[in-house]
């Protein structure tokens, strides 16, 4: 069987998606990727492909491109699409209840693929879509039904090598030196506002959630990366690299010597102390992403469900700083009920601990997480998404400014550089937002080249190919395509 995969943009590179497909092509079947932003005629090379199934990955902020695609894969090829990713997995009925889409796959896809292939699902002879777990879709008196949840994948080491040829017939992804890789799956971290959260209610009492990769496993893994790619740095992509002291040690004691890339990393502050951040050093990591998000420390724990205290930041960032790494942080704008006094503390923490680059986000209400569940429940949801208006992001919960915000999602950067420059961004955020605040923006993918170790060539060519950091769909994972 052949399947073929659609997607919008190459920034949008899916771990998920290649472990999914080398499942798919161990089993003896084809797959192929096509993404419409690399794409002259999109559709009309869908159909060249001939496929007998087509998988659209539909991500928390995508929805619309998605049901789109899917409404003009059936025109081209006359299948019945096939949506997966986070928004289908927490969205299902307002996916299916849109019109454009019948049939979706939630979470964890390997199972569900082979399913989708081997049984020939939608074609002659398949298997009714009552009978596969992990499926819903729309009957036809317009009813929607949701199948059971297949237990989750315990040993990862299992899974055949992520199939990276899937994007890497873009010649502009495939010259990229700076690669992504996953070494587990799930997180250790009860964050309110996450989709991880989400996903634990959904997978009750099927299985281990938080799961890892062998210290062999991902130093195979890397090595075969950098054999068939021109491999100069790993960003390790796990939401929470340091959860485990002893694999920690093992992969710090190996992997200098048996892949010896530069490396960078997602932690959080209260998980580390200066012993393991001696290990990374030492192992090649020359970058780490530290989970901030606050710089309320009462917000944090109460609001966000993180038990980060200011010392775990600040002891954290100077153990970074003294090791020569990269230092950038995550942090989270516009969550309910916060001030724009808040969120100049949070400008504040980045300013004293010495980041240097800042990754912001704003909150959006993804469902079945704590966080949403307690904003509607005291009436602090203005819209079910952050909107975009004339280039604007407007934040979706109830804060005491939403233009104040807006303004500061584009300023925030300017704000960390020193006191003069944040007392001229709090003056600017009371404007208008306007194209002049969002040139800002530029700042975005300059960070992340000086984080991600990539030459301005190397930049330049894959910035043209793709549409840029903004493009990212909302609350990307690594193991749900």
């Amino acid at each position: 069987m052949k399947i073929v995969f659609l997607q919008d943009d190459g920034i949008n590179e899916s771990l998920a998606l290649t472990e999914a497909s080398a499942c798919l092509s161990r089993a003896g079947h084809q797959t192929h990727l096509l993404i419409e932003r690399n794409e002259r005629r999109f559709y009309p090379a869908l159909a060249d492909q001939k496929p007998d199934a087509v998988i659209i990955p539909a991500d928390l902020g995508g929805e619309d491109w998605a049901l789109g695609a899917a409404e003009r894969a059936r025109k081209a090829t006359g299948l019945e699409p096939v949506l997966c990713g986070t928004a289908a997995t927490f969205r299902p009925d307002a996916l299916l209840g849109d019109g454009r889409a019948d049939v979706l796959i939630r979470g964890e896809a390997e199972g569900p693929f082979l399913d989708l292939a081997e049984s020939g699902l939608g074609g002659n002879g398949a298997l009714p879509w009552e009978q596969v777990a992990n499926f819903s879709f729309r009957r036809e008196d317009g009813s929607i039904q949701h199948n059971p949840m297949r237990a989750l994948l315990n040993d990862l080491d299992a899974l055949p090598l992520p199939d990276r040829r899937l994007y890497f017939h873009y010649p502009h992804l495939n010259a990229l030196s700076m690669k992504r890789v996953s070494t587990g799956r799930g997180c250790a971290n009860h964050c309110s506002y996450c989709f991880n959260e989400g996903l634990v209610q959904l997978y009750q009492g099927r299985g281990t959630y938080v799961r890892r990769k062998s210290v062999d496993r991902v130093i195979e893994e890397v090595n075969e990366l950098a054999s068939i790619t021109p491999l100069r740095r790993v960003h390790f992509a796990d939401d929470l690299f340091v959860h485990h002291r002893r694999w920690l040690e093992e992969f710090c004691g190996r992997f200098r010597a048996e892949a010896g890339f530069e490396f960078s990393v997602n932690i959080s502050p209260e998980r580390v102390d200066e012993d393991a951040i001696r290990m990374l050093a030492e192992a090649g990591c020359v970058g780490i992403a530290l989970g901030v998000e606050s710089g309320v420390e009462s917000r944090r724990e109460k609001i966000l469900a993180r038990k980060v205290t200011d010392q775990h930041i600040e002891s954290a960032a100077a153990a970074i700083r003294a090791r020569g790494m990269m230092l950038i942080t995550f942090n989270f704008l516009a969550s309910p009920g916060e001030t724009i006094a808040d969120a100049l503390q949070t400008v504040r923490i980045n300013r004293r601990i010495g980041s240097h680059y800042q990754r912001v986000s704003v909150g959006d209400p993804i469902p079945k997480t704590p966080l949403t569940d307690r904003a509607q429940r005291e009436g602090l949801i203005e819209r079910p998404r952050v909107e975009i208006r004339s280039g604007a992001f407007i934040p979706a919960f109830r804060v005491d400014d939403a233009r104040a915000f807006a303004n500061l999602f584009e300023l925030f950067r300017l704000a960390t550089r020193g006191p003069r420059w944040e007392r001229l961004v709090r003056w600017l955020i009371r404007m208008p937002p306007n194209p002049i605040f969002r040139m800002f923006r530029v700042l975005m993918p300059l960070g992340e080249r000086r984080f991600f170790g990539l030459g301005w060539i190397e930049s330049i060519r894959y910035g043209l190919s793709s549409a840029g950091p903004l493009r990212r769909t909302k609350n990307y994972n690594n193991y749900i395509p």
